[in-house]
């Protein structure tokens, strides 16, 4: 009987490891840059671009992106995050992957894995830029700087066609 509960979970662990590379960092719906293997070059654009609109900030002429080297967000309360990375050859000038969505200031992050101080923040204010927050993965992993979307708040098809600005003053939104 422990060795059928054992088996079970273990098997659950392995399909949420699949599903979630980073589920150990116990973050519950944050995201993640994306891990550098999973990035693609373009050589027609130069840009490197990845899965969920992600794309390189600048042309590139790295060929390949071995490290991923930290990431920074930059706002208020809201902002945008871009993640950094390396390609393996000395000299060349890192790569930073952004994507056009809003991001809550993970100012508040900490460290729930356990491997760390309790209430270790995760991301540092960056000295030299106000408003502006670095994290350095200590694994050199994309999982050790997680992030929070800003997500607005899912309006019905009605309260969409409702919230259209009207130009007069009846209740009819559209004249045929």
């Amino acid at each position: 009987m422990i060795l059928y509960a054992l088996i079970l979970l273990c098997s659950s662990v392995l399909a949420q490891s699949a599903s979630d590379p980073c589920f150990y960092m116990l973050q519950a719906g944050a995201s993640f840059c994306p891990d550098p293997k999973t990035l693609r070059y373009n050589p027609i654009s130069n840009y490197w671009e990845g899965d969920d609109a992600w794309r390189s900030v600048e042309k590139s002429f790295s060929k390949d992106l071995t490290t991923f080297v930290g990431t920074q967000w930059r706002g208020t309360n809201l902002g945008r995050v871009v993640c950094i990375y390396r390609g393996s050859k000395k000299g060349e000038f890192p790569v930073q992957i952004s994507r056009d969505t809003l991001v809550h200031s993970p100012a508040a992050i900490i460290d729930r894995t356990g491997t760390l101080a309790p209430n270790t923040r995760l991301w540092q204010p960056d000295e030299k830029r106000s408003g502006a927050l670095n994290c350095f993965p200590r694994t050199g992993s994309v999982c050790d700087c997680p992030f929070y979307l800003y997500e607005k708040p899912k309006l019905s098809l009605e309260e969409e066609v409702m919230g259209i600005e009207k130009y007069s003053g009846e209740d009819a939104w559209m004249y045929i």
